[in-house]
């Protein structure tokens, strides 16, 4: 239950979002989203001093992140406002961290961004 509340805030934020990207049929925002998960995986690693595991996860979304800003650009963002947007992601998957009840759900969509994104393994 709490993955498919996880689920529907990410998509209800990446549409409805105060920085909102136009929409676009075929565009996909799992680079953002994903991307998004693995900066805050990156940062608890980097925490628990655990650095071989944060610079695995530094690479992943530095990854995801140039696959998601010119995409982003296409959809009419200048590099500014993509920044922004994926900030906003950041900041939505921080706060459904802070609660403990959606760490599970956090980790069970790092697995799907796993097997989203297998060339990143």
């Amino acid at each position: 239950m709490k993955t498919l509340i996880l689920a529907a805030a990410l998509v209800f934020s990446s549409m409805n979002g105060a920085r909102a990207v136009p929409m676009n049929s075929i565009y996909d925002d799992y680079p953002v989203q994903c991307g998004a998960t693995y900066f805050l995986y990156w940062k608890g690693f980097e925490l628990k001093k655990a650095t071989e595991q944060a610079e695995a996860y530094r690479k992943k979304f530095e990854s995801l992140y140039a696959i998601a800003v010119p995409r982003l650009e296409k959809r009419g963002l200048d590099q500014k406002a993509a920044d922004a947007y994926i900030q906003d992601h950041v900041n939505m998957m921080v706060r459904l961290a802070e609660d403990d009840d959606y760490v599970r759900a956090l980790a069970g969509f790092r697995t799907l961004c796993d097997r989203k994104f297998p060339e990143l393994q």
